[in-house]
This record gives structure tokens, sequence and C-alpha cells, in this order.
């Protein structure tokens, strides 16, 4: 009936699934290493001091000790396939189309592995530490007291302010909150008793809310 003849045409866009991803790498440092592993030093101690009189002995005093950190490098790959034909002959550019899935893709798991990693044969992520305040493996935790939730109103503020005021004043200056879409919905709807919401945008521009 004459359908062979009047082929539809190809719409010049291409609907996408939207994945969600972590926003760690922009935050995150990033080095260039020639070797399988990078490594640096901390220094988590301090020396120790004390008063003494004018003419009073000094002492030798505790000295403070080096440690040395190491991160060991992971490989990522993908390996997709596509025939000769269909990358010289296809409607849209296959080649290019792969690599931009791949990028994304590669790019998504290296944030989750960022957050939740194992450390075996990935990267480590920083919720897999134990709780504890040494720079040495530990990341220090705030227990809301309710698993899986907040407190009931208005106490689910005051974890927040909490978990906040246990950074010291230099690391407070550049913290930033992290949290998954289902975390942010729960803290958006703390109120405190009169049933005001506790989360409040920046009052001026630039302010964080």
């Amino acid at each position: 009936d004459g359908g062979y003849t009047v082929h539809p045409d190809m719409s010049g866009s291409m609907s996408k699934k939207i994945f969600d991803t972590s926003p760690m790498r922009a935050y995150a440092a990033v080095q260039v290493i020639s070797t399988d592993a990078l490594e640096g030093m901390y220094d988590d101690d301090e020396a120790a001091s004390g008063w003494v009189g004018e003419t009073g002995a000094r002492t030798a005093t505790d000295t403070p000790q080096l440690g040395v950190w190491r991160i060991a490098t992971h490989e990522l790959y993908a390996n997709p396939q596509a025939t000769q034909k269909v990358l010289d002959d296809s409607a849209i550019n296959i080649e290019s189309w792969l690599n931009e899935n791949v990028a994304a893709q590669m790019g998504r798991t290296e944030a989750t592995a960022f957050v939740t990693g194992t450390g075996v044969g990935q990267p480590r992520g920083f919720t897999t530490y134990a709780s504890g305040t040494s720079i040495r493996e530990q990341v220090e935790q705030v227990k809301t007291g309710v698993n899986g939730d907040f407190p009931a109103a208005p106490d689910g503020g005051d974890v927040l302010i909490t978990a906040l005021y246990k950074l010291k004043g230099p690391h407070r200056a550049n913290a930033t909150w992290f949290m998954n879409r289902a975390t942010m919905a729960a803290t958006r709807k703390e109120k405190d008793s009169d049933g005001a919401y506790i989360w409040q945008p920046g009052i001026q521009a630039g302010q964080p809310a």
C-alpha cells in the first residue's frame, strides 16, 4: 500500500535515562601520579611543654611523631563492543555515543566508590571508616539516636547542630553537607515545636542554606 516508500524520519535528538551521582569528585583533591600509590605524611601529635621558673631546670619534653598514609590506586575499565558495520553505517555516531555513555557510567562508578567503596580492588569510601577523631583511618560520627531517621520534633535539628559543632573551627569553615535525596527530604521536613521548618534558605546572596 505504499508504506515502504514513505520511511519515517529519525529525530535528531535522543532520549536519555538520568542517573543519580555523587558530587564527591568536585570536592576531592586530584593529583597526577606515575606509581601505583600516593603516599604522604601525617602529624596528629604535638610536642609537650611546661612552665618553668627563671632558673628552674628544663627537662626534656615529649617529642611529636610523624606517620605515613598510603592510598593505593585502582583501575576502572569498560569494554563495550560494536561491529565495524554499525560504526560505519549507523544513522548516529555510535563511537561518540559509546564514549559519552562510558564516560558518564565510569564517573558514577567512581563517585559511588568515594562514598561506599570497600577498598578491595576499588577505592575505600569515607562512610566505611570507623568512628573516631584520629586522621589515621577514622571519621568522626554523630548518631541521631533513631535508626534511619531523626528524633521526633523538635529534637531533630539538635542532631544537625551537634554534628556541625563537632568539627573544629578550621574544618568547619570549609565544611559541606553531603546527603542523598532521601536524607535531604527527611532533613528538610524537620520542624520546630511550632511546626515551622528548620531548614531555611541563605539569608543573603552567596550564603548557604
